[in-house]
């Protein structure tokens, strides 16, 4: 799990994955707008892009004046989102902003007619990030665990900190300070703030998500 966790690439390269993603979309809105054919728009995202594919379709009139600034500014969009979510990675969850706060991050103007396109194309990498962070906060735990539990029984008692283990393993991601540890004889109690960012004493939900994240208990 350790050198799992050190091959563990950079979440530069998932936005760089995903920044070809998004340009493949809006080339694949400038295709069906040559073609003529919105079809496949349509159909598939159904009224969700309504407003935006009857923009295309009205653009068709001034073609030669506003098809190429619309197609570079949408194309441009995904260098927006990508480098708000390199902004995002860098710090711990807690800290990051909310996408929505437009002071903080991307502005984007509220009436820009691919903003439809936007949010079916363009939203994926807070999701992944989030999972990231799950998974992260995750599998140090388990590492930390099973070190710890491997302690207990060779000193016949937990470790009293973590200071033994290195910082990068002992880092909540969501909090960007070391899990919350617990240590009674050779038990011990160890979580993660959780996706609310507070110390709920390891109380977890069925999926032990939240409040706090745990690992899952026998």
């Amino acid at each position: 799990m350790k050198n799992a966790m050190s091959a563990l690439p950079p979440f530069d390269q998932v936005i760089g994955n995903e920044r070809i993603q998004m340009l493949q979309a809006v080339q694949f809105v400038q295709d069906c707008y040559q073609k003529d054919d919105f079809a496949p728009l349509d159909d598939n995202l159904l009224n969700e892009v309504r407003d935006a594919t009857t923009f295309l379709k009205q653009l068709k009139k001034d073609d030669r004046s506003k098809r190429p600034a619309y197609f570079e500014d949408f194309a441009h969009e995904v260098d927006q989102y990508c480098d708000w979510a390199r902004r995002q990675s860098a710090v711990p969850t807690a800290k990051r902003p909310d996408p929505a706060d437009k002071k903080a991050g991307m502005k984007l103007a509220a009436d820009r007619p691919w903003r439809r396109f936007s949010k079916q194309f363009f939203t994926t990498l807070q999701p992944m990030q989030d999972k990231l962070d799950a998974t992260v906060a995750r599998t140090r735990l388990l590492i930390l665990s099973s070190e710890l539990m491997r302690q207990a029984r060779v000193a016949g008692i937990a470790p009293k900190t973590l200071d033994g283990f290195t910082k990068e393993l002992t880092i909540d991601p969501y909090v960007g300070v070391p899990f919350r540890y617990h240590p009674a004889g050779m038990d011990f109690k160890i979580y993660s703030a959780g996706p609310n960012f507070q110390d709920d004493q390891g109380e977890t939900d069925s999926i032990y998500t939240a409040p706090d994240l745990t690992l899952e208990r026998l």
